[in-house]
């Protein structure tokens, strides 16, 4: 509020000085300045707000992927638990004359 009212009153001084024939120069110069100024201040105060948006969403982000990460693990653990805890069905004979073990060479076949 301060500073709109000293660019007000700066270019109410440049006015001044221009109808008078005072020293324009140097009103003229404070007042581009204090523009100057204020624009800064103005895109300062807008990147601080972006960032400031950017770097929360990047902790919500984080932060939803953790629980993610969490959930995963949970259900996991759990199908891991289910799997262990259900009765396994036992395996059915083998065919005769079937063999167990498929890779045994001709030659192991001739010693038995």
């Amino acid at each position: 509020m301060a500073r709109a009212n000293r660019a007000r009153g700066s270019t109410e001084e440049y006015q001044q000085a221009k109808e008078v024939g005072g020293d324009r120069h140097r009103s003229h110069v404070k007042l581009l300045a204090e523009q100057r100024n204020a624009w800064i201040s103005g895109f300062a105060f807008v990147l601080w707000v972006i960032l400031h948006r950017y770097r929360s969403l990047l902790k919500q982000n984080y932060r939803l992927q953790d629980k993610l990460a969490e959930r995963v693990d949970q259900e996991r653990q759990a199908a891991l638990a289910a799997m262990s805890a259900a009765p396994r069905p036992s395996a059915p004979p083998a065919p005769a004359g079937m063999e167990l073990n498929p890779r045994k060479s001709a030659e192991d076949k001739k010693d038995e």
